[in-house]
């Protein structure tokens, strides 16, 4: 008799955007180590794993970081380490297609990191959005169309590369984000 009085467990809801069963069958792929060849299996939403021939940690070229991007839960979902893990992995792969894009050009690819360091700063004292900010300085002196091509590439979404696009594209762009950088610029 104990158990009909009972009340039912209450069931939390889930984020969709974490709910494995919203996903497709291209948002868990293979992808070859870039050392050793071995194929390493991702999720969309993993920056890296390591690979598991070589132990190499090879980085996600295609991470998805869905809502994680805009959602204001997002850190008691993800948990705020797994937030600065996504970040910086995004801002990692950013730099390394900046500095293939630079090629032979050390200082250019330098001061670009000098100037992402100062954008940091002003973002942590003014807010803003990060990932335009942090994309914006990296790809600071690069043409609209080379931003775009290499956010596509990190797979930043559409939303922020049209920011980050318009702020390299337009100096007389007003916005928070376009102050932060034209500061950081010196």
């Amino acid at each position: 008799m104990e158990d009909l009085e009972r009340e039912p467990p209450v069931s939390r809801p889930t984020c969709p955007g974490q709910d494995m069963r919203n996903w497709t069958p291209e948002d868990i792929f293979d992808l070859p180590c870039p050392s050793c060849g071995t194929e390493i299996e991702f999720w969309k939403d993993e920056p890296l794993r390591s690979c598991p021939s070589c132990a190499r940690e090879v980085r996600n070229p295609r991470i998805d970081l869905g809502c994680a991007e805009w959602c204001r839960s997002a850190e008691q979902c993800l948990g705020s380490r797994a937030g600065a893990r996504l970040e910086a992995s995004v801002c990692d792969m950013l730099i390394h297609e900046m500095k293939l894009a630079c090629g032979d050009d050390r200082a250019r690819a330098q001061a670009s990191i000098a100037i992402l360091r100062r954008a940091e700063t002003l973002l942590g004292e003014r807010g803003g959005d990060p990932l335009v900010i942090r994309s914006a300085a990296i790809l600071h002196d690069m043409s609209g169309e080379q931003a775009a091509v290499i956010m596509e590439k990190v797979g930043i979404s559409e939303r922020a590369t049209r920011r980050v696009v318009q702020i390299l594209q337009t100096p007389q762009d007003d916005s928070l984000e376009a102050r932060i950088l034209g500061e950081a610029r010196g």
